[in-house]
């Protein structure tokens, strides 16, 4: 699938009084090898745990500087995950960032994350990935020309949505098991339907994605793989919303 894109001008600052949110990070720390999560700042943001496979929260959540809660339910995959995490987001946090437990990112960097995602009233966002990360999509690599670039879409595995973004998705109700489309289709729609900022990268701050896309190469109990998945939501979206 082509993924070019034509490059816009940086967004710009949104200056106002109370620019700062509640900030909430959600992840799953892994059993094999923790939340590579680098605990290397006091965190400017509460953080939440979740277990996909019904377990309650061990130690290894509990004791990350910033827990507040830990969610449990049974999935399947990444984005039947996000599906079950977003109506469970307690109601008085204004932006979160959802982490795959894959991304390695230190608590300082996700502080540095907020405060442009906040500064420059972002809805829709994620950090940069490294230059030795495993990637899919070009556009989601680190530039050192520019802070924050319009991109034309922000990738599932690391989203930053606004609680605007969080309880539109729910409404909509519309999901995949492994994640594709959802970022691809359904952020856009999000957008234009609420009126949002674009959809934007943080070069400020970088991110290592440490492992290669796995769920590509999965057939999921709906019988689909992730690719199916994404065409059947995109013919889904184009039903209901033009386009």
């Amino acid at each position: 699938m082509d993924f070019t894109y034509t490059e816009l001008q940086p967004l710009k600052p949104v200056l106002r009084a109370n620019w700062r949110r509640k900030r909430l990070v959600v992840i799953s720390p892994s059993a094999a090898w923790g939340s590579l999560l680098s605990q290397d700042a006091a965190p400017n943001f509460d953080l939440m745990t979740y277990s996909f496979d019904g377990s309650e929260a061990t130690e290894l959540c509990t004791s990350l500087p910033g827990w507040k809660g830990h969610f449990s339910f049974v999935s399947e995959m990444w984005g039947e995950s996000l599906h079950k995490l977003f109506p469970l987001i307690p109601p008085e946090y204004e932006v979160v960032q959802f982490l795959n437990s894959d991304i390695f990112i230190s608590y300082a960097d996700i502080n540095k994350f907020f405060d442009y995602v906040d500064m420059f009233a972002l809805d829709i966002a994620q950090p940069a990935l490294s230059l030795n990360s495993f990637y899919s999509l070009p556009f989601t690599l680190k530039k050192t020309s520019i802070e924050v670039e319009p991109i034309p879409f922000v990738e599932g595995m690391m989203p930053c949505l606004s609680r605007a973004v969080i309880d539109e998705l729910v409404r909509l109700d519309l999901w995949t098991i492994s994640g594709w489309g959802v970022d691809q289709f359904l952020f856009q729609i999000i957008v234009d339907r609420l009126n949002l900022r674009p959809q934007a990268i943080v070069h400020a701050v970088t991110a290592l994605h440490t492992k290669p896309v796995e769920s590509s190469q999965m057939r999921f109990s709906n019988g689909m793989t992730a690719d199916e998945e994404r065409n059947q939501l995109g013919l889904a979206c184009q039903r209901l919303f033009g386009g």
